[in-house]
């Protein structure tokens, strides 16, 4: 996770199941530790033929340790 110079943005650094990087902002408040599983909603926009993912929530990776 990255946080911007001015505190009100992170960006996530995400791996999706193909392999594919993304760096996808996700509210300040929210933390994702890393390991976490993202969930991302796709959009794709059919005049440019982009691919945007917006973050729409995490869940942390519970240790079998922690339960």
């Amino acid at each position: 996770m990255t946080q911007s110079l001015d505190g009100h943005r992170r960006y996530l650094n995400v791996v999706t199941q193909d392999n594919q990087a993304l760096l996808v902002t996700s509210p300040a408040q929210t933390d994702c530790p890393k390991g976490s599983i993202v969930l991302l909603e796709v959009e794709t926009t059919l005049i440019q033929q982009q691919t945007n993912y917006r973050f729409q929530t995490c869940y942390p990776v519970v240790a079998h340790d922690d339960l």
